[in-house]
């Protein structure tokens, strides 16, 4: 793995950063050794100096939008992945990406902890996030994920729409208006009256609605309109399966 420095309090790390140090991590699992760069060339379908040019210390190419969701798509991660930061994997504490994955997809319902959250449409997110309360028609059980941390203006935000991949219809984003997005969260913000969820990076939302190519232009935001940090992003299906109350 490489040395770039990084700390969960004092050091932003943007998104090439972010990218570029999950892909090493990925490339030290599958292909360790002499011969890492090559290997995983050939793998990915690229030139030998394109691999070194992304996994070099000094100066790295950058790995862009389309590149991170085809890096995904060949070593079978979820969409978003090369986009996180994987702090336990990172630092050696949770073992292989395997494993590090299971616990959110495979553990039993009853060894995990939930906490209930109100479910909200888009317009009472937009008045919650605006400081006003009030008893939401839905709530939701949050299966709350190992070292996760939510105050009691967190909610849940449904998407309604196909157009941010990965997530569909039915899918859930899970916000805490009272977390601050750093560079390169996945972030809430509100928009001209409505909440849209897209990539937060010095003062500017990223990888909103096409985020499979990552070519649009990114928005300038202001502090008053970041909603909050998206916790996590969260099948449906799965979600739902913490629930005692019928939707």
């Amino acid at each position: 793995m490489d040395n770039d420095s990084y700390n969960h309090d004092n050091t932003v790390m943007d998104i090439y950063q972010t990218r570029r140090r999950n892909l090493q991590l990925i490339a030290d699992e599958r292909f360790p050794g002499h011969g890492q760069r090559t290997r995983l060339a050939d793998f990915m379908g690229w030139s030998q100096p394109r691999a070194s040019a992304i996994l070099r210390e000094k100066n790295p190419k950058n790995i862009g939008g389309t590149a991170s969701r085809l890096i995904e798509q060949a070593f079978k991660l979820p969409r978003g992945w090369l986009d996180e930061q994987h702090f336990g994997l990172w630092e050696g504490t949770a073992g292989s990406i395997k494993e590090y994955m299971r616990p959110v997809y495979t553990t039993a319902r009853a060894d995990i902890e939930t906490k209930g959250l109100p479910l909200l449409r888009q317009a009472e997110a937009v008045r919650w996030i605006g400081g006003e309360r009030f008893d939401p028609a839905s709530e939701i059980n949050f299966p709350l994920l190992p070292m996760m941390k939510v105050s009691e203006s967190g909610f849940v935000l449904e998407e309604t729409t196909s157009a941010m991949p990965p997530q569909k219809p039915g899918d859930f984003y899970y916000i805490d208006p009272l977390t601050p997005p750093e560079s390169g969260d996945w972030a809430a913000f509100v928009i001209s009256g409505k909440v849209i969820v897209g990539i937060y990076e010095k003062g500017h939302m990223r990888d909103r609605i096409a985020f499979t190519d990552g070519k649009e232009d990114a928005i300038e935001v202001l502090e008053d309109q970041h909603a909050g940090k998206v916790l996590t992003r969260m099948n449906g299906d799965f979600a739902r399966s913490f629930s005692n109350n019928k939707q």
